[in-house]
């Protein structure tokens, strides 16, 4: 070996040994992101669908005469001079003023329309179980799970992390499309991202706060049952909805899944 190999290879070999010396630095370890989950049947809606007993304010651009307040009878409809009746109930406001506005266009050139709901009494959700104040509660918007838990009310003995959204079970009454949701509404664990805050209800959603103790399944079940039933147009029911059990014994899949589930009326 010669002089300047001798050289290299003494190089080499300090380097390497210097290398091994040296501790590796620790592995950057990312902190987890939380992620707030969005029950599967919870998607938002941009629109209000109007029904018996909804008002709302009409007025036309120039038309002072025109302007009044309608109020969706027991048929779904509204009045309006010259045009006279018009089916608006199952309609969209928007839908509404497009199709108002057609029939006045028959009367005016170019009518400008503009209509607001001033009173809604069409849309409710049903609030049930373990809440200071059970029963319906009027939608005049586009509504969270949270907001309607904060008219109802959770009282001490309730399961927060465990609330249970039935939907379509009014006004359809089809016990086959009848969904169930798992809604982790308990505000303490909100920082940990596991909480269900952006699920926006709709009208005939159906929700149970279960107690924080449950110490028979099955008169809850029945509980229950008996709480939808009359929604589907039977005296009795018997739930049969695997999965609510699994939400009430916290065994669900995933907090934001969305499965049928079946009611028999007899």
């Amino acid at each position: 070996m010669t002089g300047r190999d001798f050289l290299v290879y003494f190089t080499v070999v300090a380097f390497m040994c210097s290398c091994a010396g040296k501790p590796e630095p620790p592995a950057r370890v990312e902190a987890p992101v939380p992620v707030v989950k969005t029950a599967g049947s919870c998607e938002p809606s941009d629109y209000y669908v109007l029904g018996e007993g909804d008002t709302i304010d009409m007025q036309v651009w120039r038309q002072e005469s025109l302007k009044r307040s309608l109020k969706v009878d027991m048929q779904g409809n509204v009045s309006i001079p010259l045009v006279g009746t018009i089916k608006i109930a199952g309609l969209t406001i928007k839908e509404a003023n497009d199709e108002i506005t057609k029939r006045l266009g028959k009367y005016y050139v170019d009518p400008q329309v503009d209509l607001l709901i001033s009173a809604s009494k069409s849309q409710t959700v049903h609030v049930y179980g373990e809440v200071s104040n059970p029963g319906p509660i009027t939608l005049d918007h586009r509504t969270t799970a949270w907001e309607v838990i904060a008219k109802a009310a959770f009282t001490k003995n309730s399961e927060k992390a465990k609330v249970v959204l039935i939907r379509n079970a009014i006004p359809n009454g089809q016990p086959e499309n009848v969904k169930v949701s798992a809604l982790n509404l308990d505000p303490t664990q909100l920082q940990h991202g596991s909480v269900v805050a952006d699920c926006y209800v709709q009208s005939g959603d159906i929700i149970y706060v279960p107690p924080s103790r449950v110490s028979d399944i099955d008169r809850l079940m029945t509980h229950l049952g008996s709480i939808i039933a009359p929604f589907l147009g039977v005296s009795t029911g018997i739930v049969i909805l695997p999965q609510v059990i699994d939400i009430i014994k916290g065994e669900s899949t995933s907090s934001g899944s969305s499965q049928q589930g079946i009611i028999v009326g007899h």
